[in-house]
């Protein structure tokens, strides 16, 4: 693995004194050490981290060398490295996000949160973690929500939360607001999480409530202007009738007529 090896150099290949090398504390010591954070050396001037360990060989009661087993952790640490470097990319994410985003476990802890969930619902981030989630709720949500959540984490999948007419979140102050909220499960060492991302929907609702009672106006709008329209088709449908009568009396009998169905618009009013 390593012909010719110097074991006592540090990482950068600077030599450091023998007796702070840990194979040789076991044999002064005659105790068994561990060590997992060591650089080797190889002859060729190249190295490895390793993880070893050293146990005392003993004649009788007299120390006479150590016997050592060495393994190459260089594919470990190199996942660590990544682990390191994931962690800090989703750190840097977590935080860049527009919208508050928190991370909770199984039983409703917050256990990270953004500056967003700060900004959102004015906690600051030392009262909201290790807090449960339903802080964040109506006091109307909060009993029933944590067997929702159970549900959830057994057959958790990424979507929105379900949808409902009531406001979700809720102000430190006391107030709410209406949100859209998405699930997304990931895994940990620690277990299952649930990241959730929370945006508040206030204008988006009232932008849509207005829409809704403009279209209703002008739906009632088209109505009366159709109906004014069918009006004024009928009264001309009658003057041409009676322009065309050739007595007084056959006018009279047109009007008479005209009056009980022409001229009664759809509410019963006489259109004049």
């Amino acid at each position: 693995l390593f012909p010719y090896t110097t074991l006592f150099r540090s990482i950068d290949g600077t030599p450091y004194p023998v007796r702070e090398c840990h194979i040789y504390q076991a044999f002064l010591k005659g105790e068994g050490t561990h060590v997992d954070d060591e650089v080797l050396w190889r002859a060729d001037g190249t190295n490895f981290p390793a993880e070893y360990r050293s146990f005392p060989m003993l004649q009788g009661e007299k120390i006479v060398g150590s016997v050592v087993s060495f393994l190459d952790i260089t594919g470990r640490k190199e996942a660590e490295e990544a682990r390191r470097e994931s962690d800090a990319m989703f750190e840097k994410l977590f935080e860049s996000s527009p919208d508050a985003t928190l991370a909770i476990n199984k039983v409703g802890c917050i256990l990270q949160l953004n500056s967003q969930v700060t900004n959102l619902f004015g906690y600051t981030a030392g009262e909201l973690l290790g807090k449960p989630i339903e802080v964040l709720m109506p006091e109307r949500f909060r009993q029933t929500h944590p067997e929702r959540r159970g549900t959830y984490f057994v057959h958790s999948q990424t979507r929105p939360m379900a949808e409902t007419n009531e406001p979700w979140g809720r102000h430190k102050d006391g107030s709410e607001f209406a949100a859209d909220i998405r699930l997304n499960p990931f895994q940990t060492k620690n277990g299952n999480m649930v990241l959730c991302v929370i945006r508040d929907i206030t204008s988006r609702k009232q932008t849509e409530k207005a829409l809704q009672e403009a279209h209703e106006r002008l739906e009632l709008a088209l109505r009366k202007s159709k109906q004014q329209a069918q009006e004024a088709a009928k009264r001309k449908e009658l003057i041409h009738i009676l322009q065309s009568c050739q007595s007084v009396e056959e006018a009279c009998k047109v009007a008479e007529s005209a009056l009980k169905t022409t001229l009664l618009s759809p509410s019963g009013a006489l259109c004049i």
